[in-house]
């Protein structure tokens, strides 16, 4: 399962989280999913998998995620 880990205390995201949430969010989007759709897949909550595409929180597997 994907690991979650805690929230950023910076409040500038890096690159890396910043385009791993855009890029979640096009595909989602892309594909007519809703957040809960996607959250659903990837076993998450819809508000973790928002957090995560406005890059306000570390994944420790986005590759998972982004193969949904």
């Amino acid at each position: 399962p994907l690991t979650l880990v805690s929230l950023s205390t910076d409040p500038t995201p890096d690159l890396l989280r910043t385009r791993i949430g855009q890029a979640l969010r096009q595909t989602r989007i892309a594909q007519s999913k809703t957040l809960q759709d996607v959250a659903d897949e990837a076993n998450l909550s819809r508000s973790h998998l928002s957090d995560i595409e406005l890059s306000l929180i570390h994944i420790s597997e986005p590759t998972r995620l982004l193969s949904i």
